[in-house]
């Protein structure tokens, strides 16, 4: 029917794919120099690395959260039977 707008449509999910890549395909660099004679050692940690483990984090802080609120409020309960 319309061919061009076929063709615009792909062309940006194209782009907005590439530049999804190139946002998560980011690495750094921890230099870690010892000494002066000492040899420089490289640490390379990927961004898709680093936000994955603030997720995880993340979630782990959420479930301390979750069982400390449990816990203290079980624990208030029970006082409040005894």
């Amino acid at each position: 029917m319309y061919p061009h707008r076929k063709r615009r449509y792909a062309r940006s999910v194209g782009k907005q794919s590439s530049r999804r890549r190139r946002f998560l395909d980011k690495s750094y660099t921890i230099l870690l120099v010892p000494d002066r004679d000492a040899k420089v050692k490289k640490i390379r940690l990927e961004h898709r690395m680093l936000v994955r483990v603030g997720v995880c984090f993340g979630v782990v802080v959420l479930a301390l959260v979750g069982a400390l609120a449990h816990y203290f409020k079980s624990s208030a309960r029970s006082q409040k039977m005894s």
